[in-house]
């Protein structure tokens, strides 16, 4: 009567064994895993340092502009840190967040994004940048540069507080202080005022913005000058389609900052995820650049919430003192030894047969 239970017993020996053998190998390779540098570590490094060479050399500009740097605001005096309001501010910002973005290793962080996209020498990547983020801006381009990638980048004046917001050293003016220096070969081609409606209005003064805007245009940045917002996205779009020719040409698409245009006003700007996406994510509204990129299988690098995304990244938020380029976890990867993974997979496997045939035999 009590045959099928022992007829089963071996069976549920050999699973048990085989478990608890599973359980040990598992356990065996997650503690004896190690840190060693990224395979593209030297690439990481090679952006970050000309991401702290880009800050030295707008610190600099900054304090010549006639803007000195406050230590209370920036107490690691890079000089990537704007004022709370000025004429150009178009919404609160975190000074924490504008703080932590200073630091050169965000570079090395987004050309290991790149790298993880598969963005390689030669190829095309589109940007959407935000006068918020300048330092984030200007890693972004020295992580191309580093690659040898080519942006097709378009900027947006307006600032929020701490951001880019001083008049006379807005970030196109960065820009052309990095160009004339020949620190970056990529820049913004083209410019909108930013702010609501991407017309400027909630600045307290539009015209000043204007004015940074013929600056720009005396430069050869082109205007993106629309009536509406809804003109102003298609127009970017339109932008980013001829001058790669093509969706398909395109590798990657960088978004810096809460610019409306990211997800055009949606709630997905607070739930998205930040770094690096690579398909359309649960209930995403299909509306603005990002899920335009991303239904059409371009993976993005959402760069927007510093104090998860730079923790995560292995960078500190809001560090004091700031780190050197070449500095930190961002360069290293937790990794398994691969001989002990080969070992335990082939002893598994003896064990697995082993058993099986075990419990074969003495099945009746």
């Amino acid at each position: 009567m009590h045959k099928p239970y022992f007829r089963k017993a071996p069976r549920m020996t050999t699973l048990l064994v085989l478990f608890l053998v599973l359980a040990a190998s598992v356990f065996l390779l997650e503690a004896t895993r190690f840190y060693a540098e990224k395979p593209h570590a030297a690439l990481m490094r090679d952006a970050a340092g000309r991401a702290e060479a880009c800050y030295a050399a707008l610190k600099d500009a900054r304090i010549k502009a006639g803007y000195p740097i406050d230590p209370l605001d920036d107490p690691n005096q890079t000089g990537m840190v704007g004022q709370e309001f000025t004429e150009i501010t178009t919404s609160l910002g975190n000074l924490e967040a504008k703080r932590s973005t200073a630091n050169p290793n965000c570079a090395a962080m987004i050309a290991d994004y790149l790298v993880q996209a598969g963005v390689e020498s030669g190829d095309t990547v589109c940007l959407n940048l935000s006068g918020s983020f300048p330092s984030l801006n200007i890693a972004s381009l020295c992580a191309l540069d580093a690659i040898g990638a080519r942006a097709i980048a378009i900027h947006s004046i307006g600032a929020s507080s701490y951001g880019a917001n001083l008049p006379n050293f807005a970030y196109l003016d960065m820009e052309r202080v990095l160009l004339s220096k020949k620190l970056i070969t990529n820049h913004s081609r083209w410019y909108s005022l930013g702010g609501s409606r991407d017309l400027g209005v909630d600045m307290l003064d539009p015209e000043l913005a204007r004015a940074i805007g013929r600056r720009a245009e005396a430069a050869g940045i082109l205007p993106i000058s629309c009536e509406t917002s809804e003109e102003s996205l298609l127009a970017r779009e339109d932008i980013y389609l001829k001058e790669s020719g093509g969706i398909d040409n395109v590798s990657c698409f960088i978004n810096v900052g809460g610019n409306v245009f990211a997800f055009f006003g949606g709630d997905d700007l607070i739930d998205a995820p930040n770094g690096l996406i690579r398909k359309p994510f649960r209930n995403m509204e299909h509306r603005g650049l990002i899920p335009w990129f991303l239904d059409q299988d371009v993976p993005v690098i959402h760069l927007l919430e510093m104090k998860s995304l730079l923790p995560s990244a292995g960078i500190p938020f809001d560090p004091v003192p700031m780190q050197k380029a070449g500095e930190g976890d961002v360069y290293y990867e937790l990794r398994y030894r691969t001989p002990l993974v080969l070992l335990l997979a082939a002893a598994g496997l003896t064990a697995a047969v082993f058993f099986l045939k075990k419990a074969r035999g003495s099945a009746p």
